[in-house]
């Protein structure tokens, strides 16, 4: 049924939505053929969209005078242009190698290195920002000693050229030059002094490792293959790789909590919200008991979300109680009518932790999140703050657990004071859905809100915002107020 409050578009902007529905109309035939062209024909948004087929078909090449080259007028650049201009920021066209790239990474599989760049070093060319951000699990360049950190001065490939790096911008052009299976020797240096062998890598397909875990001994990391299968949570357990601390730029977490003379604080970070990470969080929790840790560090810094099905399955294992709501979503349902009205009707999707998961021989959590702990990671911390007010779990977790490392205050967001702007994450309350297109490609669009567990409040644009005491400035003070959190009568 249709809401009484439904309006009638006023005619200047009508024209507007039909002009921009015309563009999209020239992409969807190009997928669908005939079938929307039929209905497109049909009313006002005639004139527009069969000038624009036309236009099209007589065209062909446009003239880049910048670049000084001719370029195919084709639907994967109309559609990246709808999307790049008439769509949100994160909505996106996909080609098919694009999506299908994209999908891949979605189940944990990559190809290349596993080198990751700020985005300004990968561009710059300022002497020293040949300097790696970070590396992903189980890569090859992880798997052969590479670290975050590390900064690369010099590239050889074996029986071939060799290439100096002074800056990050010709880091990444050498990444990109680089082919799959080509071993290449690097020089790498770190902490100050050049490592007295190279690193030898090459880049490859690989299954990425989206959780680890550290405590006062052992720093491990979750396998997500065995063989050529994905794993289950056993298999997850039994694939663990057990690294030398020493190797590890984390702080110890030799804190004797209860006084048998041993640490009790076990680390756990989750990086992302995709692949095996439910079977690698279940399998870091069982290996957590094994070791006979009982308060967790739980650190979702930098993790920028990922499938909301898996952040409702990785819930399952913090929160106290099943089936309780962790997140809501709300749609506005299609309301073009044959009288060209739109509806206010909504529809809300609630998401459920399903099974009870959680291991009772946690006694007590805190969590670690910065500006780059976004979307399904704020969705989880909501919920969390949502379970210690309403399921009691206050002397497990509570907002008071919430540690956040603090950013320059540079942005400017309203109805946040200004002496927590500081202190907050990202602030993604959006959700997107990609739909698969008969090309092969895909169109991702900003489809619902995601509200708290409440169905009152959205985080978009605002974040979550840490308490007085428990905003940071550095990650080693976040650790070290998360150790205070965790010990008894240390607060």
């Amino acid at each position: 049924m249709r809401s009484s409050k439904s309006r009638q578009l006023a005619g200047p902007t009508k024209k507007k939505i039909l002009i921009t529905l015309g563009m999209i109309l020239i992409v969807l035939t190009s997928f669908f053929g005939g079938y929307f062209t039929q209905i497109a024909l049909r009313d006002e948004g005639e004139a527009v969209v069969g000038d624009m087929l036309h236009i099209m078909d007589q065209v062909g090449f446009v003239y880049d005078a910048e670049k000084d080259e001719y370029v195919k007028l084709d639907e994967d650049k109309i559609a990246q242009l709808i999307a790049g201009n008439f769509l949100d920021g994160y909505s996106a066209y996909y080609t098919e190698e694009e999506y299908q790239a994209i999908e891949k990474q979605k189940a944990g599989s990559y190809s290349g290195f596993g080198f990751n760049m700020l985005n300004t070093d990968a561009t710059s060319q300022e002497t020293g920002t040949n300097v790696l951000n970070s590396v992903v699990l189980n890569s090859p360049a992880f798997n052969v000693g590479f670290r975050a950190g590390d900064k690369i001065t010099k590239a050889q490939v074996v029986d071939g050229e060799t290439y100096a790096i002074t800056n990050g911008k010709q880091l990444s052009d050498f990444f990109d030059v680089t082919v799959k299976g080509q071993e290449v020797e690097f020089t790498v240096e770190r902490g100050g002094e050049v490592l007295s062998e190279p690193l030898v890598c090459a880049k490859n397909d690989y299954v990425r490792s989206y959780v680890t875990y550290q405590d006062d001994e052992n720093y491990a990391y979750f396998s997500p293959q065995v063989g050529e299968r994905m794993v289950d949570v056993g298999d997850a357990y039994q694939s663990i790789v057990v690294k030398d601390g020493a190797e590890y730029a984390k702080p110890e977490f030799n804190v004797d909590t209860d006084g048998d003379g041993s640490g009790d604080i076990a680390y756990i970070c989750i990086t992302s919200f995709n692949g095996d990470v439910v079977e690698q969080f279940g399998a870091a929790l069982e290996y957590m008991q094994a070791r006979g840790r009982e308060r967790l560090i739980l650190d979702l810094c930098d993790n920028g979300g990922g499938s909301m099905s898996l952040f409702k399955e990785v819930s399952s294992y913090l929160m106290n109680k099943e089936n309780c709501v962790i997140a809501k979503a709300t749609e506005k349902l299609d309301g073009n009518d044959e009288n060209g009205y739109f509806s206010d009707e909504y529809r809300t999707t609630n998401y459920v932790s399903g099974p009870n998961n959680f291991n009772e021989n946690v006694i007590q959590i805190a969590v670690l999140a910065n500006r780059n702990t976004a979307s399904a990671s704020e969705c989880l911390i909501n919920a969390m703050n949502s379970a210690s007010d309403s399921l009691g779990t206050t002397g497990i977790y509570s907002k008071d657990n919430l540690v956040i490392v603090g950013s320059p205050n540079n942005y400017k967001k309203d109805d946040i004071p200004d002496d927590q702007i500081q202190y907050r994450t990202f602030g993604k309350g959006i959700m997107q859905t990609t739909y698969k297109l008969t090309s092969g490609g895909a169109l991702k669009l900003t489809t619902a809100k995601l509200l708290t567990p409440n169905g009152k409040d959205c985080i978009h644009n605002k974040g979550i915002i840490a308490n007085a005491s428990n905003g940071v400035d550095s990650y080693a003070q976040a650790i070290a107020r998360a150790i205070q959190i965790l010990t008894p009568n240390q607060d």
